[in-house]
């Protein structure tokens, strides 16, 4: 029972470490993406060359990733159960797990697949004996 519930404290507190360590990267590739933008939007006011395409490409690439990490950040992760215990043996469970019994089945069985076997060689449908 405490072992159980030590787990789940474990586990949520690996789950938050996982969540505050994806959303901490993704916010830094989010800074480094508008600063990108910031320095293509001036390039482009102050002269419209190739370089300024490129930071934006490179800053919306950026943003891009910092965006999408910070959705694995906050995507929720399915947690196990914690363990259920042992079903108690039904009657049917305890009757199977004789011998007796499990050979009294079998010898039933078979016999109904020999009688099944007759009647299909003698073209009788019904139970009756020729």
């Amino acid at each position: 029972m405490i072992a159980a519930a030590l787990l789940q404290a474990r586990l949520s507190v690996h789950l938050a470490m996982r969540r505050a360590a994806f959303t901490a990267v993704g916010l830094a590739f989010v800074l480094a993406g508008v600063a990108f933008l910031v320095a293509a939007l001036w390039i482009v006011i102050a002269a419209a060359i190739g370089a300024a395409l490129a930071a934006l490409v490179i800053g919306s690439i950026l943003a891009g990733v910092g965006l999408i990490l910070i959705g694995l950040g906050r995507r929720r992760v399915m947690m196990m159960p914690p363990p259920v215990a042992a079903v108690p043996p039904t009657a049917t469970a305890t009757a199977a797990a004789d011998p007796l019994t499990a050979a009294a089945g079998l010898i039933d069985a078979f016999l109904m697949g020999l009688d099944a076997g007759r009647r299909v060689r003698t073209g009788r449908r019904d139970g009756s004996r020729p």
